[in-house]
């Protein structure tokens, strides 16, 4: 019988551009994220469709998928269909007004293990905050529940 292993990769998301300060928020993949109670990580904006997408690891990388959602879902200024898109370490995606500055360590899985390979230029996995900017649609004022 072959032995399987379960990856579970965790990322960190920052709110970037909004008037309410936000912490950054640690996520266990895969995860939910939209308007709706039922979403993993609840974003409270009306723009946000309920449940409006959903990030996922494969092959030791996050992807995003935007799950049919009213306003879409943005990787930087691309407007993603039903497809999904990788998403790398240090990238942006955007909810509405609300965007997303998404951090992780790649997953390399060799021989039946897996190991991290940080992002080149960093050191394990410590986090470089970015300066806060505001959405070209304007600040938003959003609260964020959830996270694992």
């Amino acid at each position: 019988m072959q032995k399987y292993e379960i990856l579970r990769m965790k990322i960190r998301l920052e709110v970037l551009g909004c008037k309410t300060p936000q912490e950054p928020v640690e996520l266990d993949l895969p995860v939910t994220l939209g308007r709706g109670e039922h979403a993993d990580l609840v974003i409270a904006h009306p723009e946000v469709s309920r449940v409006h997408c959903r990030l996922f690891e494969h092959r030791g990388m996050v992807h995003l998928q935007d799950m049919k959602s009213l306003n879409g879902t943005y990787a930087g200024r691309k407007k993603l269909a039903s497809q999904e898109i990788q998403l790398a370490p240090g990238e942006k995606f955007s909810l509405g007004p609300v965007t997303f500055l998404v951090q992780y360590e790649i997953q390399e899985r060799t021989g039946g293990s897996s190991r991290s390979i940080p992002k080149p230029g960093r050191s394990g996995s410590s986090i470089e905050r970015q300066q806060k900017s505001q959405s070209a649609e304007g600040p938003c004022t959003t609260r964020l529940s959830g996270g694992r």
